[in-house]
């Protein structure tokens, strides 16, 4: 099979892969529960076919500017899921985890700035003003959700919450699919020299298979029930003990 070949099969599979993950979505009404995520995969599809239809009844000119264009939306609604992630996962009964909000908060800026600083040693050499904004901060997107979700993974398990659950199979594949995204960024930014061009182009069909990969676990992961939570560790429920005599205390102290 030819590149181009293989790059429009890779094209059409993840586009059958999203319709049925959206279908599995709406089927099993997850969609209030995951907007954010629902929102991210209905994009996608729309994406998809709006390009697809611009390639082949319309020049490059305007393809590559709505592909950036899209690239835009596309990066705010990643933004949007890390926060659905983190809300989930952090925040299960309406109020964040006392142990959880300063780590999160002290990772979030040192992620923010990492990327920030990552994305501002970027230089795509574009024209389009566009097309310069859209790798910045597509890029920045890629890595501060890479980042993220490796924080959210590390300080859920140091507080002993939940990670077994649908979110769980979400922010995995997210995270999976953009420390490969990470990698074929840098490798970009030497693609120069031919060797390397055959290598991004391999790169970028690996990063094809994956997410093809990640739409099958989780159209699998979310057609099945949720796992049941696991019992709270030893210091969550000395958490909620002290909670519970803090609010009795001040109850108290009101009805006087």
């Amino acid at each position: 099979m030819s590149i181009s070949g293989l790059h429009d099969f890779l094209w059409a599979a993840g586009f059958a892969g999203n319709c049925v993950l959206l279908a599995v979505l709406c089927g099993r009404k997850r969609v209030s529960r995951y907007p954010a995520f629902t929102a991210l995969i209905a994009f996608g599809i729309l994406r998809t076919a709006w390009l697809f239809g611009i390639r082949n009844h319309y020049g490059d000119s305007l393809y590559n500017h709505t592909y950036w264009v899209l690239a835009l939306a596309d990066a705010s609604l990643q933004l949007a899921l890390i926060y659905e992630i983190a809300s989930k996962v952090f925040r299960p009964g309406g109020t964040w985890a006392v142990d959880v909000r300063g780590k999160l908060f002290v990772s979030l800026l040192g992620s923010i700035l990492i990327a920030a600083l990552l994305g501002h040693l970027q230089h795509p050499e574009r024209r389009d003003l566009v097309e310069n904004l859209a790798i910045r901060i597509g890029y920045f997107s890629v890595v501060l959700n890479a980042e993220l979700f490796a924080v959210m993974v590390v300080v859920s398990s140091d507080a002993g919450l939940n990670w077994r659950s649908h979110i769980a199979s979400i922010a995995t594949g997210m995270a999976v699919y953009c420390f490969i995204g990470i990698l074929i960024e840098l490798v970009s930014r030497f693609s120069e020299a031919n060797t390397m061009r055959s290598l991004l182009i391999s790169l970028q069909s690996i990063r094809q298979w994956l997410y093809l990969a990640c739409e099958a676990y989780w159209s699998y992961s979310l057609w099945h029930p949720e796992p049941s939570p696991r019992e709270m560790s030893p210091r969550m429920e000395g958490q909620v003990a002290a909670l519970r005599e803090a609010i009795i205390r001040r109850d108290g102290e009101w009805s006087k």
